[in-house]
């Protein structure tokens, strides 16, 4: 009777231990709030197919004659469907899924041919145009902008001029205007040569849509913050006062050339503006005396070495705190013995302005997104003897500085700095003398921004998921589900838009990065707060395995022992 107690007592005192590691188990658990996985891998997945990723766009290619065409139907008909096979090269450029309808107007005859079960025909046709000889091309395209009417994002119309009064030379040429339009002038009796006619209008539509761009190119993330912001700071540097001291009028100089630029990229990004003078910046590159040319060159290679951290201390912003983007723009003012200080590019050739020269930071490798510097060479490089020369700059004295600065800026957004110009086919884009950037350039950089956010969004709520993955002892707040399935839903919302307006689609994109972004780097998910399974086992075995032995030990011990005794029963 004693060994069957002594026995009971050992395997009870096993049992308690055994029996109180579930609820240890559980004690020791922290709260994981339950993420979508399945959702953020399906998202993932359609992502990172070739055609996922597309905002809608509408084409409207229209043939235009105030007279009766050459030929009738039945060529009319064959030529419309030859032009629309050629633009489908482009149905997926730009980053838009692209529905094109073609339509002849002319004189007693009106043709239309779809693109697909989808596209609609975008052109009513009868609509008198007024003459357009006497016009240069910007009058052209203001009038062109009043006939075609509707301007909206995403719609876009080529208008085919089939008049030969119009063409320069005789040949045919194309003008990409500043808003959402193009026109091309074919004269009618190049109409059989169908080669050239969809090669100029699948140029132009290639312009227009993509900037010119294959429908291979990558949407590259644009220099913003995960909201969609970014600061410009704009910074006059003085390299030297001891022999002429600048300062500018910088309140005007935003009113008349930074405003109606920010006011135009609104919805792309929401850009603010601050300022600052600066002294004593010299440069950290030096430059070498050209007597040929009676300047300062500094050479291209040595831009990556021009901008001294050390002595131009331009993060000066309140604002530019946590995660926020600062694009800085320095005008930068050499000294005496510098002036006029000129750059020689890559090529050998040496910049012909003596005044004002410029870069980017795509010139300086290792300051990607940087921003871009102008060199302001005091005109003349005269001073007075004996003293310092001070001058204020004004609005008039910045014009052509403020013209490269936003030339850096179309640059740092994926542009061309100035819209080209193709001698083959002739096609000539116009530029928005206002705000430096076309209507349809704006369009397709809020594409580009919105595929990059969708994109961006994907990659850092894949990341979020694994690195929960792998630790699984880490804190998931409720907070962090919530912005994560927050940014998932705009995130496919920015996709299954359809026909919504741009700006609703690219606000759904933004908000899905903010949100992906604020997750991932949520104060809570910080790895050396968190710990993995061997630590709490290396942590906890000192104190339950000395117990736990001695307790197996004495119940295998009992155990033997009730048996010996019962066997000699």
């Amino acid at each position: 009777m004693a060994g069957s107690t002594r026995l009971a007592i050992a395997l009870s005192a096993l049992a308690y231990i055994l029996a109180g590691l579930p609820f240890w188990w559980k004690l020791t658990e922290v709260y994981r709030v339950p993420l979508p996985y399945r959702e953020v891998e399906g998202f993932v997945t359609k992502q990172s197919s070739s055609s996922a990723a597309r905002v809608h766009c509408q084409l409207q290619i229209v043939f235009f004659s105030k007279e009766e065409t050459p030929d009738r139907d039945a060529k009319w008909s064959d030529r419309l469907e030859v032009v629309l096979r050629a633009t489908r090269e482009w149905s997926s450029s730009g980053f838009c899924e692209i529905e094109v309808a073609v339509t002849l107007d002319a004189k007693g005859l009106c043709l239309h041919k779809r693109g697909g079960d989808r596209a609609k025909p975008l052109w009513e046709c009868g609509r008198v145009l007024d003459s357009l000889h006497s016009q240069d091309s910007t009058s052209i395209d203001e009038s062109l902008k009043n006939y075609i009417g509707e301007d909206r994002a995403g719609k876009y119309t080529i208008l085919v001029l089939l008049d030969g009064e119009l063409s320069q030379g005789g040949g045919a040429e194309a003008v990409v205007g500043k808003y959402r339009h193009a026109w091309v002038v074919f004269p009618p009796s190049l109409l059989g040569n169908d080669e050239q006619l969809t090669r100029i209008i699948s140029e132009t539509a290639g312009v227009l849509l993509a900037g010119g761009k294959p429908a291979t190119a990558v949407a590259k993330t644009m220099p913003l913050a995960a909201d969609g912001s970014a600061i410009l700071s704009f910074s006059l540097l003085n390299a030297d006062p001891e022999n002429w001291i600048f300062n500018w009028d910088f309140d005007s100089v935003e009113s008349q050339y930074l405003s109606p630029v920010v006011d135009a990229l609104a919805p792309v990004a929401r850009l603010s503006v601050e300022s600052q003078v600066l002294y004593y910046t010299p440069a950290a590159a030096r430059s070498q005396w050209n007597a040929d040319i009676r300047s300062h060159v500094i050479e291209s290679k040595d831009l990556s070495f021009f901008v001294n951290a050390n002595e131009w201390h331009l993060d000066t912003s309140a604002a530019a705190a946590g995660r926020s983007k600062v694009l800085h723009f320095a005008i930068y003012v050499p000294p005496v013995e510098e002036c006029p200080l000129r750059i020689k590019l890559s090529s050998g050739r040496i910049t012909s302005s003596a005044s004002i020269d410029g870069f980017t930071s795509p010139l300086m490798p290792l300051m990607q997104g940087w921003g871009g510097v102008v060199i302001w060479n005091p005109p003349g490089c005269l001073v007075a003897d004996n003293s310092t020369l001070r001058q204020r700059l004004n609005v008039n004295d910045l014009k052509t500085t403020m013209e490269v600065v936003v030339a850096q800026l179309r640059t740092l957004f994926g542009l061309p700095p100035v819209p080209p110009r193709r001698k083959a086919p002739k096609l000539s884009i116009l530029c928005n003398q206002r705000t430096g950037f076309a209507e349809w350039e704006l369009d397709l950089l809020l594409r580009r921004r919105v595929i990059a956010d969708v994109n961006s969004t994907a990659s850092t709520l894949a990341s979020l998921l694994k690195l929960v993955e792998s630790l699984p002892k880490m804190v998931i707040q409720q907070e962090i589900g919530v912005q994560v399935t927050t940014s998932l839903e705009a995130a496919e919302k920015a996709m299954d838009a359809g026909n919504a307006s741009y700006q609703v689609i690219g606000n759904f994109s933004a908000t899905a990065k903010a949100w992906a972004e604020e997750a991932f780097f949520h104060p809570s998910i910080m790895s050396l707060l968190h710990f993995p399974k061997e630590h709490q086992f290396a942590m906890y075995t000192p104190f339950f395995v000395p117990v736990l032995l001695h307790t197996v030990i004495s119940v295998v011990k009992e155990t033997m022992r009730y048996a010996r005794k019962s066997s000699r029963k």
